[in-house]
């Protein structure tokens, strides 16, 4: 069925009046009545026991103001289903006035949503899809990761130089007024990697050339809050230096990392790389295709879908708890502007095409979840139905079913070149 659209669904900002029947309204006030009345304390009466006219005299504006508040969230949300908005943000209710002839009540509403938008024509853009070729550099690299699990760090009996591991006890001194040192934090076993892209040229220096048993000192002034300075000490007590060691690879040192053979291994990292690319190259084309998409349609982005991503992007893939500079905020920033982009294009494509799922590939999404979680088909439903979660899970998988119906309809409209690289 094809959507109806006004100017106003491009729109982020939107800004609706909502009417409220003065009979409506008197509704919620019963209700709010019936609320305050089963907890309001009044002298003389019982808990829940005092009169409707006595409550009302007590609590009649707060439970007005109660009243207004439900009639209002009520009224906007059956606008919204009526509208076939789905996501609001920043909602504010404003102006709320009576009508003058009495009949009912009006309300102001401001949000940001989602904009709505036809899809252009799909034949009239092109797109780059590039694909990235598998070589036996890459096949090496990932074998060096994974030998990585079974190196050991390997004590050495020599002066520590840069790539080795220094294991080390550190006390941290604080300089009295009196001049005297005094302990205030102690660690013990830890390591430093003697690595630029790990530690300062300044600190690399001092610990180049030690050995065990040698002792590294430091000094450092830090500042308070208030502006002073407090002049701390660092001890480090060197206890061993160690190289970082991995196996040489052969059949057995393939087996202990789950493969048949050597050959096997690099047959399967081989062809796990190349699904590992496919899949990336289908992403960035999905990329590619709702920017254009954008491009052409021009729809405003909500900044706060830029701004949910950007936290996520920020705490859960960089594990980071405040704002970053330069690069990394750009990149963070641009990230996060394309991911709102792209949920903005596939929600319009999925209300656009209105995609269905069948009980058969419901049935399949479910298979590849159970045996996820190594449970059967019955036992992951039971489970679930259990946690309370199930009608949950199948909401998320049918949403996502419709997701990739839909991405598959954008692909295969556009035009795509092939570049391989």
């Amino acid at each position: 069925m094809a959507r109806l659209l006004t100017p106003d669904d491009k729109k982020v900002h939107r800004v609706i009046t909502l009417d409220i029947p003065a009979s409506d309204l008197e509704k919620f006030e019963r209700e709010a009545l019936k609320r305050y009345k089963k907890i309001a304390r009044i002298p003389g009466f019982r808990v829940g026991k005092a009169p409707d006219a006595v409550v009302m005299t007590r609590y009649g504006s707060a439970i007005k103001a109660d009243a207004i508040e439900d009639a209002t969230k009520f009224f906007f949300d059956k606008e919204l289903k009526a509208r076939k908005i789905g996501y609001v943000s920043n909602i504010e209710f404003t102006d709320f006035r009576e009508k003058p002839d009495g009949s009912g009540y009006t309300v102001t509403v401001e949000f940001d949503t989602i904009p709505r938008f036809d899809l252009p024509p799909l034949s009239k853009l092109e797109v780059v899809k590039r694909i990235k070729k598998v070589t036996s550099a890459d096949v090496d690299q990932e074998i060096e990761r994974q030998l990585a699990k079974l190196g050991e760090y390997v004590p050495v009996d020599r002066e520590a130089k840069e790539g080795d591991f220094i294991f080390f006890d550190l006390t941290i001194y604080e300089h009295t007024p009196k001049g005297k040192l005094r302990p205030i934090k102690k660690y013990e076993n830890r390591m430093l990697a003697l690595d630029k892209k790990e530690i300062s040229e300044g600190l690399l220096s001092q610990f180049v050339g030690k050995k065990a048993d040698d002792t590294v000192e430091l000094e450092e002034d830090v500042k308070l809050e208030d502006g002073k300075t407090r002049k701390l000490k660092y001890v480090y007590h060197i206890r061993s230096v160690r190289e970082f060691v991995v196996p040489e690879l052969d059949d057995e040192v393939a087996q202990d990392l789950g493969y048949e053979s050597v050959e096997d291994m690099r047959q399967k990292i081989q062809e796990e790389l190349e699904k590992k690319v496919h899949e990336n190259s289908e992403k960035d084309l999905e990329t590619e295709i709702a920017l254009k998409i954008h491009e052409v349609v021009g729809f405003e982005v909500p900044q706060f879908m830029i701004d949910s991503n950007k936290k996520f992007l920020r705490e859960r893939v960089f594990g980071l708890k405040d704002e970053p500079e330069g690069e990394l905020k750009a990149l963070i920033e641009q990230v996060a502007t394309e991911l709102a982009i792209k949920e903005i294009v596939i929600f319009n494509t999925i209300e656009e095409i209105e995609p269905e799922t069948t009980d058969e590939e419901i049935q399949e999404e479910l298979n590849k979840l159970a045996k996820e979680n190594r449970l059967a088909v019955d036992a992951y439903v039971q489970e679930l139905k259990k946690r309370g979660r199930y009608e949950e899970v199948m909401e998320r998988i049918k949403e996502d079913i419709k997701r990739r119906k839909a991405w598959e309809y954008l692909k295969g409209g556009v035009k795509v070149e092939v570049v391989f690289e």
